[in-house]
Order: structure tokens, then C-alpha cells, then sequence
């Protein structure tokens, strides 16, 4: 799923610079009322109460409130709340809010940039040591049961390499592609390079009489592309970007190319299913996590499939890494305890399972691929099988402070680049100054 950029808040800094957070970030007390009016901590039943904020609608929302149901009633001394709280960026900002007003909840769904920012507020709980605990933690084959990149983006190097978040909810950046049109263009399979996606966007589009490629200029899905082309944007040691190299300019270079051969169409994100589905396109760029609704918008209208998104001529195939991880904020030990059981038990290879059936996100374990019940859903449900096979081609996004802002001069360089006819060159080299200034401002 991706997620709106904004610029973020100032009130924490300057709380920060006042000395004003002395008092605000230890250990939340169990009666502190949430901004939601229920109670983070301990509850009138004398249960350790566990509010839970997420951003999951309609059945996802259904899902994750009976799957905290089950919790409940197996853990008679724990009520796990969960507390749905708008958007990403809505959810971010109470959250930055509720540290300045001491109520903050137990537990939250976060990207790994927003981690970051909490983290810079002292605001979390680290998890290695309950990661390691031998009552309650993680054994070593457990352990290597997760995906390396999911946890990979869970550690922090700016702050001494911590584990400061866990997986919760995964998915890919794909191609989807129309397998009708693209036959009767002429084509048996899907564009494995770049060269080949515009050459087969190309026909499309005469066949169609419009656009093949519908675009959401989405920064996740940019970053993805500077991979495809075989860059990185930023650098080992986190201090700077990379996006004066010439992956960046490649990158920019091909939605330049298409937008003037008239073969790329921008599109709102939340327009993309409609026009794939009225086979308006034939090629998207999106979250995995959109398969589900896909498949129901279209049925048996036309056949279509999902595949890992192109990549450069001499780059082997690499994509993106999509979906918020959980963390804890500070609070007594047993309630700090208790939410990490919570986790361990959501990511556990039956839940996790029973979670990517119901939502069409990726399980959490590689164990759980093997459960009969998954094994049944993938025979049922080939392109969700195809989503998890491209998982070992996924990498993460940068997990540094100050990355929000940089997202947004990725998406307004390539704004402008399309939309203004900025030169790609000049394009990647006013982003990467911007970029490197916006990181320099939050460190």
C-alpha cells in the first residue's frame, strides 16, 4: 500500500530544542487516557490493556479485530485494542502529537521513516533484547524463518543498529499486466527490460488509441524503478543521496520518452484499478497488496497477470519493498512485554498465514507457504503465488531520518520532468542537492 507524502510537523524539534520532551517520553503511565479516550496501560479490570493503532479498513480492519479477538480470549490478563486512526500520514501525525501530550498507545503500524522519527524522540522501546529473550522471544530457526530483507529494514543504523521496529504487513511493487491486449499486439509474454516495456507500451497504445501505461507518480514506485535501473538512492553510510547518478537519469529519462510518445498517462492511485479493469491501460506499476481487488473488479473480463516489474538491459530483476512494520512504544516492562507477545504471536506462521489469505498481503514467515491451508489458497489463487515468488527480488527503502522529505523531491522532480519538460539530467541533479539538504536538516 502506498502513502501520501506531506511535509512533516516542526512541533516536536522545537520541543526538542526547548528542552520541553524531559518529561514526556519515559514510560507512559497505565492510566493515561489515548487521543482515541481509551487507556494504553492497565485496564479497570485489572487486564494489561494494549491499544493498537493501524490504518486497515473495511475487511482488513474485520480481520485484524478478530484476530485480536482470538488473542484476547486466549490471554485472559491481556486485551489487545485495536484502534483504526485514518491514513498513514493521519496516524503519523497523532502519533507525534500524542508524544507531546503523553498519551501515547501501546503499540503502532509505521514506515520505517516514520520509525526513524520516533526514534529520534526517544520515544520507542528497542526490541532486540525481547527479540532475545529465552522465555518469550524469537529462536534462531524462528528467526531465520523471516525473510533477511524484512528484517533488514527493521535496524537502525543511526541509532547504534537497533531493532526499533518488526514486520507487519508486506507487499511488492509489480507490474500488472494485460495478457488480452498485449496478444493481440502481438506479444506472448510480458516486458522483461525497460527496452522492451516501452516497445510493447508502444503498440499497445496505437492498438488502443490511448495510453498503455496508466502512472501514479508514486515516490516508493520511483525508487523502485532507480533499482530496476540498477542504482541505489542513497548512500552505504546513510549521510547522502544518490541521485545525481545515472540510474536516477535513466530512470527519469524513460517517463520523459513515454510521456512524449504518448504511451504514458499519469493516473490518481486511486483511479489505477478502474482504468486497468475498463482496460483503459495495460500496464500498472502498484502494490501487490492490490491484487485481491483486481481480481474482483475485472473476474473474467479478460486475462491478466502479475509479474516483477522490468529492469534495466545487464541488471537482474530487483523491485521494491511496500508495507508498514509494527513497534512499541515506551511504557511499564509487562506492558512493553506483553505487546511484544502480541507481535510474536500476529507473525507467528498460522496467524500470518490466516492474515495474507484474508488481505492479499505477503505472510510475514517463509514456513507458512508450506501450511496446507496456504498451499490450497496459492492453487486457488495462482497470481497471489506469483507475488511471493517475487519476494527474493524485493529490497527496502531508506530507514534514515529526514527520508519523508526526500520522497517528496523524488516525486517532485519527476512532476516536473513529465509535466514541465525539465531536462533529466538537470532533474536528478536539483533533486539530489534538495535531497541531500533535507537530510542534512534532520540529523
Amino acid at each position: 500500500m502506498t502513502r501520501n507524502i506531506r511535509r512533516p510537523l516542526l512541533g516536536l524539534a522545537l520541543l526538542i530544542a526547548a528542552g520541553g520532551l524531559a518529561g514526556c517520553l519515559g514510560a507512559t503511565p497505565a492510566s493515561s487516557p489515548t487521543s482515541s479516550g481509551s487507556t494504553a496501560g492497565a485496564s479497570s479490570g485489572g487486564k494489561t490493556r494494549l491499544t493498537f493503532w493501524h490504518t486497515r479498513r473495511r475487511n482488513q480492519e474485520k480481520l485484524l479485530q478478530e484476530i485480536c479477538a482470538d488473542y484476547n480470549q486466549a490471554s485472559p490478563n491481556v486485551e489487545v485494542v485495536p484502534e483504526f486512526q485514518g491514513s498513514y500520514d493521519d496516524l503519523n501525525k497523532k502519533v507525534r502529537l500524542s508524544v507531546q501530550s503523553k498519551s501515547l498507545p501501546a503499540l503502532t503500524v509505521a514506515y520505517e521513516d516514520q520509525v526513524a522519527e520516533y526514534a529520534t524522540n526517544n520515544a520507542l522501546r528497542p526490541l532486540d533484547d525481547l527479540v532475545s529473550d529465552p522465555e518469550i522471544g524469537l529462536k534462531a530457526e524462528e528467526l531465520a524463518d523471516l525473510p533477511e530483507q524484512y528484517l533488514r529494514t527493521n535496524r537502525y543504523a543511526q541509532f547504534k543498529d537497533q531493532l526499533l521496529s518488526f514486520p507487519f504487513t508486506k507487499s511488492n511493487l509489480v507490474l500488472y499486466y494485460n495478457r488480452s491486449l498485449l496478444q493481440k499486439a502481438g506479444f506472448s509474454a510480458p516486458p522483461q527490460t525497460w527496452p522492451e516495456f516501452e516497445k510493447q507500451a508502444a503498440a499497445v497504445s496505437r492498438q488502443i488509441g490511448k495510453p498503455a501505461f496508466a502512472f501514479d507518480m508514486d515516490p516508493s514506485t520511483l525508487d523502485g524503478m532507480i533499482f530496476s535501473q540498477g542504482g541505489e538512492v542513497i548512500s552505504a553510510d546513510g549521510a547522502h543521496t544518490t541521485f545525481d547518478q545515472s540510474a536516477t537519469v535513466r530512470m527519469l529519462d524513460l517517463l520523459s520518452r513515454m510521456k512524449k510518445a504518448k504511451t504514458l498517462a499519469q493516473a490518481e492511485p486511486d483511479d489505477l484499478p478502474a482504468l486497468f479493469a475498463g482496460q483503459s491501460c495495460a500496464f500498472v506499476l502498484g502494490s501487490s497488496a492490490s491484487r485481491a481487488n483486481l481480481e474482483e473488479l475485472v473476474g473474467t473480463k479478460f486475462d491478466w497477470d502479475i509479474a516483477v516489474i522490468p529492469h534495466a538491459e545487464g541488471v537482474e530483476p530487483v523491485t521494491v519493498m511496500y508495507g508498514p512494520n509494527v513497534c512499541i512504544f515506551k511504557a511499564s516492562p509487562e506492558q512493553e512485554r506483553e505487546a511484544w507477545k502480541f507481535i510474536k504471536h500476529f507473525i507467528s506462521p498460522e496467524v500470518t498465514a490466516r492474515w495474507a489469505q484474508g488481505t492479499g498481503y505477503l505472510p510475514i514467515r517463509k514456513s507458512a507457504v508450506t501450511r496446507p491451508e496456504m498451499a490450497a489458497f496459492y492453487e486457488k489463487n495462482p497470481r497471489a503465488k506469483h507475488v511471493y515468488d517475487i519476494l527474493p527480488t524485493t529490497k527496502g527503502e531508506p530507514n534514515v531520518v529526514g527520508w519523508r522529505e526526500v520522497r517528496s523531491h523524488l516525486q517532485a522532480a519527476a512532476q516536473s520532468v513529465i509535466g514541465a519538460g525539465t531536462a533529466p539530467q538537470a532533474a536528478a541533479v536539483q533533486l539530489k542537492k534538495k535531497a541531500d539538504q533535507a537530510l542534512a536538516q534532520s540529523r
